[in-house]
């Protein structure tokens, strides 16, 4: 059951919602308080997590033109200490096949698939119009159906109600338009009964019903609560963070994009003449993290709980705040305690690598640069999620925000760039070559130092970053302060938060 809420404990509710709040006003009473947005998407729960809700609540979500939201990211948002509910329509399946993991499930569509009486995501799915039409429903969801002659059920046959729903579900759900369903109503429920099924299915459905039940759940639970033991860390999820997370900072006032935290940190993987530096010294840590783990070392709590109070403090005097769920934090502090408690157990960084190169089966001899050539054979072992999130907690990161801001706006204003053909690979390597002041056929080896690798298939890879900032570099002069900016940003010290003294 959830809580009971104070007035000092309301908790902040952001709702994803379209048709299924079709007809109810913003200013209605359910909705006082609530933060509303569209129907999610893949990487919209991810993206919000910035914003620190403390309920989300998922009814609508788009799937059929545009990848539908993930259940990797519901769970990551669960392990943030964030309350999920789900209900109506995408809610109420996340919620179904969720519940094991702590998403709350509410109403009578979510009832209906976890206990396996639907099974069909065409039961929940239709047609609307956009925002600007207020989500007006254009098809009828099955559900909808289902509930009204629920509704009616004395007054019909129960194996002509049978036949009906048989029939509507041989249709895709983009053929199931008001008329359809009542010509059909008609062939089975006859004239008298199907006025009846009109007049129900005109009214407030079981989708509304569900959505506003719950809002109202929301509204009971108090603020957030403590992030958890977060759940392994897959490729996808991953992939989801690289391209969706973007860090809860002060913008300019006219920014209309904020940059994601990956495109960030690949900015000052690219501008920055220490980048090569930074990355060296995060890897290292990374191998010495890797070497507690398996090693099976077990990193004092209060070693972590220092560690994230030195990160908190630092985000607090920087930004006022944290860019980042409470999560990260506490995994950027974990790292750091993993690579410490390595160090010490092993009497130094080079006693770690030696012992984490003889479990990998390799010579102790020069182990650290047999495990970083690794590292950079394979970009994936070292994400770069994990480096943009390290990099949050650097004095460099504030700087590098601002200019990856405005050559985001660069890019989109733009059309030549942001949606024509993309730049090819031979004048992509010419940029990087004059901001590295290197000839062209040494950027890959330089790219590779700076952790930003060609070929690779995720977001984070070289073609990317270096397409992001090309039209700011290609501009003479650009319309905005990019150029000061970058001068900035490359005369600016390179610390991180938690640097470790002496060892790495």
């Amino acid at each position: 059951m959830p809580d009971t809420a104070s007035d000092k404990s309301r908790p902040r509710i952001t709702v994803f919602a379209g048709p299924c709040l079709a007809g109810v006003s913003r200013r209605d009473p359910c909705l006082r308080g609530v933060d509303l947005l569209p129907p999610a998407q893949r990487g919209d729960v991810l993206a919000l997590l910035a914003e620190e809700p403390d309920v989300i609540v998922l009814l609508d979500g788009y799937f059929f033109t545009v990848p539908a939201v993930t259940h990797k990211e519901i769970v990551y948002a669960l392990d943030a200490g964030v309350r999920v509910i789900g209900a109506a329509s995408m809610g109420a399946l996340r919620a179904a096949e969720l519940g094991p993991q702590g998403m709350h499930g509410c109403g009578h569509v979510f009832r209906w698939f976890r206990d396996g009486e639907l099974d069909g995501d065409d039961e929940v799915a239709l047609l609307h119009a956009g925002a600007e039409d207020g989500y007006r429903q254009i098809s009828v969801a099955l559900v909808e159906v289902r509930w009204a002659l629920r509704q009616l059920a004395e007054d019909l046959e129960p194996a002509a109600t049978t036949t009906l729903i048989e029939d509507l579900k041989k249709l895709c759900f983009t053929q199931r338009y008001p008329e359809t369903v009542l010509d059909l109503a008609r062939r089975h429920l006859g004239s008298a009964a199907t006025a009846k099924l009109e007049h129900e299915l005109d009214g407030p459905g079981i989708k509304q019903r569900d959505a506003l039940e719950a809002i109202a759940l929301a509204r009971g639970f108090r603020r957030r609560r403590s992030a958890t033991n977060p759940a392994p860390v897959t490729a996808f999820l991953n992939a989801f963070r690289e391209s969706c997370v973007r860090p809860r900072v002060p913008t300019p006032t006219d920014a209309t994009t904020v940059p994601t935290l990956v495109q960030v940190c690949q900015t000052f993987q690219l501008l920055h003449p220490q980048a090569a530096e930074f990355v060296r010294h995060q890897r290292r840590r990374f191998l010495a993290a890797s070497a507690a783990d398996l090693a099976g070392i077990d990193v004092a709590a209060t070693a972590v709980a220092a560690a994230e109070a030195r990160l908190r403090q630092h985000l607090q005097t920087c930004y006022g705040g944290q860019p980042l769920v409470a999560l990260e934090l506490r995994e950027e502090a974990t790292e750091q305690a993993r690579a410490v408690a390595a160090c010490e157990r092993f009497g130094s960084f080079r006693g770690a690598m030696e012992e984490l190169a003889r479990r990998f089966g390799l010579q102790p001899a020069d182990a650290e640069h047999t495990l970083v050539e690794i590292l950079e054979r394979e970009p994936k072992l070292y994400t770069a999620w994990a480096l943009g999130r390290s990099f949050v907690f650097t004095t460099a990161f504030e700087k590098s925000f601002a200019v990856a801001t405005a050559a985001l706006e660069i890019f989109q204003r733009f059309e030549k760039w942001a949606q024509g053909s993309r730049i090819a690979v031979d004048d992509l390597r010419t940029v990087a070559a004059e901001l590295w002041d290197c000839q062209e056929h040494e950027v890959p080896l330089e790219a590779t130092r700076r952790s930003l690798f060609e070929g690779d298939g995720t977001l984070a890879g070289f073609r990317d970053a270096v397409e992001l900032i090309a039209p700011a570099e290609r501009l003479r002069p650009p319309f905005n302060d990019y150029p000061e900016l970058r001068s900035v940003l490359r005369r600016s010290p390179v610390r991180h938060a938690l640097e470790l003294s002496g060892g790495l």
